[in-house]
C-alpha cells in the first residue's frame, strides 16, 4: 500500500480525534482509546504481506506493549495537577514512558 495513502489515513484519524476532543474530551478520548491505530496497522500489515501469522503476532504483542503507555498518562495527569506547564508535563511524562519502554524492551527482547 502506498505510504502516502497510509499517511493520509493515519493523519485523518489523529486530526478527527483532536477536533472531536475540542467539543467533548470524553468522546475524543474514546475515539483515541479504541484501537484504531492498531486496527489500521493490522490492515496495512496484512495488505502488504498477506501473512496472517505476522498480523497475529503483532496483535498479540500490542496489549503487553501498551502497558508502559499508561505511565505517560498517569504522570501527565499528576504533573498537570501541580500546574508545571504543558511542555514540562509532556516532556517529563514522555521521558518516563520511554524509560519504562526501554526497561520493557530490555527484559522482553
Amino acid at each position: 500500500m502506498s505510504y502516502l495513502i497510509k499517511i493520509a489515513i493515519s493523519s485523518l484519524v489523529i486530526v478527527a480525534a483532536s477536533e472531536i476532543a475540542k467539543k467533548s474530551s470524553l468522546f475524543g478520548a474514546i475515539v483515541i482509546a479504541v484501537p484504531i491505530t492498531s486496527i489500521l496497522a493490522m490492515i496495512f500489515l496484512y495488505y502488504d504481506t498477506r501473512d496472517m501469522a505476522k498480523v497475529s503476532d503483532f496483535a498479540a504483542a500490542v496489549p503487553v506493549a501498551v502497558l508502559p503507555s499508561f505511565l505517560f498518562f498517569f504522570a501527565f495527569i499528576g504533573l498537570a495537577k501541580y500546574e508545571v506547564g504543558f511542555v514540562v508535563a509532556l516532556a517529563v511524562s514522555t521521558a518516563m514512558m520511554l524509560a519504562l519502554y526501554g526497561i520493557y524492551m530490555y527484559f522482553a527482547g
